[in-house]
């Protein structure tokens, strides 16, 4: 499991766009045909970047430390 972290100081230039399409990118050179990630609500940035980027929430994820969670999927096309 990896984690994205923009620095809050940082956000707002692109840089977490970057993060995900690089990590989208090197999927899809591997061969996969989706993409899921989990994120919260919380997440007031990260979570409408995904969901502009085309990740759809598919489940619930168990939730951490009292926080819900869901699990979005992309699916890849070359």
């Amino acid at each position: 499991m990896r984690m994205l972290v923009v620095d809050p100081a940082d956000r707002g230039l692109g840089i977490g766009r970057a993060l995900v399409d690089e990590c989208l990118r090197r999927a899809m050179r591997d061969g996969a045909t989706a993409f899921a990630l989990h994120t919260s609500e919380i997440m007031e940035v990260a979570l409408p970047m995904y969901q502009r980027m085309g990740f759809q929430r598919i489940a619930s994820a168990p939730p951490i430390h009292g926080v819900a969670y869901g699990v979005y999927l992309k699916e890849l096309h070359g």
